[in-house]
């Protein structure tokens, strides 16, 4: 006779989405350029607790594929704005997005942000891009934060 013991403590993770902004000019100036549509990235935490922080990064860059074969280094940023006048550009060493996410088993952040708040992750074009398809790999991590 043996007796299993089984002990469940919950989960951690991310559920994130495809971000796409669409078809964008080519300008002769900088532009900045809002998510077209709802991004939302869902954390959900059955162990309920709350020392995690979500880490964006962009480890590859943002490639522009002028034609086939020929790869350019697309000029600009990929932008995550906690406010208007607060930004953060999102790079290969990543960010920390510093959301108040509460106790709750699902977390919801819409990456599209807030048009009153002016948040939301947004492309910043610089000048000098060649018309093309532009791709970047994001990765998203619950990384180990402050204990409350």
């Amino acid at each position: 006779h043996f007796e299993v013991i089984y002990k469940y403590s919950g989960q951690l993770y991310i559920n994130a989405p495809d971000i796409d902004f669409g078809t964008v000019k080519i300008n002769s100036q900088k532009t900045e350029h809002n998510l077209p549509q709802d991004a939302k990235v869902v954390v959900v935490d059955t162990l309920k607790t709350d020392n995690w922080q979500l880490k964006l990064s962009l480890p590859e860059g943002i490639i522009n594929t002028v034609e086939e074969g020929i790869d350019e280094p697309f000029i600009g940023d990929l932008v995550y704005y906690v406010s208007e006048t607060e930004e953060q550009v999102i790079t290969e060493g990543g960010i920390i997005i510093n959301e108040d996410f509460n106790e709750d088993v699902f977390n919801t952040l819409n990456m599209k942000g807030d048009e009153q708040k002016g948040s939301g992750l947004k492309l910043r074009q610089h000048l000098g891009n060649s018309k093309g398809s532009c791709v970047g790999e994001l990765h998203w991590e619950l990384v180990d934060g402050p204990n409350p």
